[in-house]
Parts: structure tokens; C-alpha cells; sequence
């Protein structure tokens, strides 16, 4: 309803986007993560990001292509969009290495991470080197 009220209001199409992509509606999810993408706003990779698993969900090899470039302080988050995605297509080692850079970068909602990105990580569940990764110290 919010959303029918306000069709532009950022906050509200993240969140429908987030709820379609939780459910595993991924194509319903791409049109708020593509309006969220084209603005450009704070949160524009987390967009691109979402776009990018999308397209790794369908299949697209190239689907990493679709997070473009990542600014110095978004290197955390942006390499784990990575990691995902790696996840995503089935590369295990690619994906535990990933995640592991990504921490050393920092990445920005890191104790959300584990159900932001449940899905796409499941994967990677039972992998000792994940779990290792995944660790404190």
C-alpha cells in the first residue's frame, strides 16, 4: 500500500525487492533493484549487487559484470556480492576466497550478512574452509 501511495519512495522498493528476492522471486524482485540501480543513491550497489545474483541465478556466467566498480570504501561489500555470487554458480573456492578478502576489507552490515544472504550461501554451508573463514578468531 505504502508503495501503491509513494511508487518512487526508495526505502519502499528496496524492501519489496528484498522481499521478492528472500521468497526466491527473483525476476520480481529485478525492476525495484533496477529503479533502485539507475538513481545512483547511497545504497547503488546493493542494488547492482542484487542485480548481479538475479542474473547469476538465471545463469549468466557474466553476471559479476553487472556490479560494475566498487568505490574504496564499498571494497568489503563489494567483494562479498562477489563471494555470493560465486556461490551462486556452484564455485566453492572461489567463493570461500572472496569471503575471506571481503572481511579483510570490512564489510559494511556484516552481523546482517548471515541472513541478508542466507540463500545465496547455503551453498557454503558445511564447507570447512567457510566455516573457518566465517570464524572470529
Amino acid at each position: 500500500n505504502q508503495l501503491a501511495r509513494e511508487p518512487n519512495h526508495e526505502a519502499h522498493r528496496y524492501w519489496l525487492g528484498m522481499a521478492h528476492y528472500s521468497a526466491g522471486r527473483w525476476r520480481d524482485a529485478a525492476p525495484y533493484f533496477e529503479s533502485l540501480a539507475a538513481e545512483q543513491g547511497s545504497d547503488e550497489l546493493i542494488a547492482r549487487g542484487y542485480l548481479a545474483l538475479i542474473r547469476a541465478r538465471s545463469g549468466d556466467r557474466r553476471a559479476d559484470t553487472r556490479l560494475g566498480e566498487a568505490r574504496q570504501h564499498e571494497l568489503g561489500r563489494y567483494t562479498a556480492f562477489r563471494a555470493r555470487i560465486a556461490a551462486v554458480r556452484g564455485d566453492t573456492a572461489a567463493a570461500v576466497a572472496l569471503m575471506s578478502q571481503a572481511l579483510r576489507f570490512g564489510i559494511n552490515g556484516f552481523p546482517w550478512l548471515h541472513a541478508s544472504a542466507h540463500a545465496d550461501l547455503a551453498p557454503l554451508l558445511g564447507v570447512d574452509a567457510f566455516a573457518r573463514v566465517m570464524s572470529p578468531p
